[in-house]
């Protein structure tokens, strides 16, 4: 299925040797694209989420203050109005493992 012109031609029965395709029982349109990538946060309306996926075998606290710093570097350049907000910050949970 590449098209609503397929959808429409395929065949739901036959009756005497004449197929009845979706299309003479049906309208096919196109719906609304499902929502991708967007989360509400602490119910203040929509927002854009992200995750950082570290490599196996990096420091996790090396990788958590290089992705701290790229985030102040990218801060002057974002749009008025946008920030970036952590909802999650691993390094505080390790450092507290570890005794930082």
């Amino acid at each position: 299925m590449k098209s609503i012109a397929d959808l429409e031609k395929l065949v739901l029965k036959a009756e005497g040797g004449t197929p009845i395709q979706v299309k003479d029982v049906a309208t096919v349109a196109l719906g609304p694209e499902i929502r991708r990538g967007v989360a509400d946060f602490n119910g203040e309306g929509d927002v854009v989420g992200g995750i950082v996926v570290m490599r196996q075998g990096e420091n996790a606290l090396n990788v958590i203050e290089r992705v701290k710093t790229r985030l102040e570097e990218l801060g002057p350049s974002l749009p008025v109005g946008v920030e970036v907000v952590t909802t999650y910050d691993r390094s505080e949970l390790i450092g507290q493992a570890i005794g930082r």
